[in-house]
């Protein structure tokens, strides 16, 4: 548990400015971990993700919608797909 979320958060955001963005990532967790409705730290770990490309803004997206109905973000979401082999007459189809 963290003694001050506020502060924890104010860390995080600065290491984020500062392009540390492995030490922004762990304290915004912990943020959330200790106060799942920290809304602006939804918001920034979003950002964090999206300039890594990385399909768990597809997940923070979610919890950003669910604290804010009316979220008015440009999110494009980032499709994992996984290949699934399918057998057909024999052949190995990869779909």
């Amino acid at each position: 548990m963290i003694a001050n979320v506020t502060t924890t958060f104010l860390k995080a955001e600065k290491a984020f400015k500062q392009e540390k963005y492995s030490e922004a990532k762990k304290l915004l967790n912990k943020v959330i971990d200790h106060d799942k409705d920290f809304y602006t730290a939804y918001l920034l770990l979003y950002d964090l993700y999206n300039i890594k490309n990385s399909p768990q803004k597809n997940v923070i997206y979610k919890e950003l919608k669910r604290l804010n109905l009316d979220l008015d973000l440009d999110h494009k979401p980032i499709n994992i797909k996984s290949q699934k082999k399918a057998v057909n007459d024999g052949l190995d189809i990869i779909v």
